[in-house]
């Protein structure tokens, strides 16, 4: 369980840090004709940033704690 909460973490970690960068560099991303607002890449760094931060919390929990 641990490998697939630290694989979560690293996905959650690269999606928050793709929408970072398109906020700084002013990428634009188009779906259909229609172009997505800056505005949708705040809640797209936040919520996956702190998934990933949780879940890195939460392998280093578990792995100072030994199995009974």
């Amino acid at each position: 369980m641990k490998v697939v909460a630290g694989i979560s973490a690293l996905v959650f970690a690269i999606i928050a840090i793709v929408h970072v960068l398109r906020l700084i560099y002013g990428w634009q991303i188009i779906i259909n004709g229609t172009v997505v607002p800056m505005w949708v890449s705040i809640p797209g760094a936040v919520i996956p940033g702190l998934l990933a931060i949780a879940l890195c919390c939460c392998c280093k929990k578990n792995a100072n704690s030994s199995p009974a």
